[in-house]
């Protein structure tokens, strides 16, 4: 907190004014980072997850410190922890809403599979092994959705 008001130019006291925690401060910053990004970290359908690796992988790329920084520092996984609640009953209400058994075993694996391809970390393997832009991740991310649920309909069985 001495380094956040020091950069920021007040007194320590004026930011425990703001934010009494230190991580109260980290998911505001958090969220401040989403809005900045307009990335939808929370779809309320299921197209509107498929499609939004697309749009927010580009936006990862313009903000790669923080993005990376929120992977690979404890305070970045805290405040990711502190979300997953809300993550995981955002996905569950996009799968109650498709049209496959959400409760099946397929449709387990597909919700735990959209989490790993709509992530953070998702993005940050395709740009460094695959060599690929914001872009091509989030396009490989969505077509790959895309096949995780043409292949988790019952009738695909």
């Amino acid at each position: 907190m001495d380094d956040v008001a020091k950069s920021a130019g007040v007194e320590r006291r004026t930011v425990f004014r703001h934010f009494a925690t230190k991580e109260a401060l980290f998911d505001a910053f958090w969220t401040f980072i989403n809005e900045g990004m307009n990335a939808q970290t929370l779809p309320s359908t299921l197209d509107e997850l498929v499609h939004a690796p697309i749009d927010t992988f580009q936006q990862f790329d313009k903000n790669q410190g923080v993005i990376r920084a929120s992977i690979h520092t404890p305070a970045g996984y805290a405040m990711r922890m502190r979300r997953i609640a809300a993550r995981r009953k955002a996905f569950k209400q996009c799968f109650d809403a498709a049209e496959m058994e959400p409760a099946s075993e397929n449709g387990k694996r597909a919700e735990a599979l959209f989490h790993l391809l709509y992530s953070a970390g998702a993005w940050e393997i395709l740009k460094d092994y695959a060599g690929l832009t914001g872009q091509e991740a989030g396009e490989a991310a969505s077509w790959a959705m895309q096949v995780i649920l043409k292949a988790a309909k019952p009738d695909a069985q």
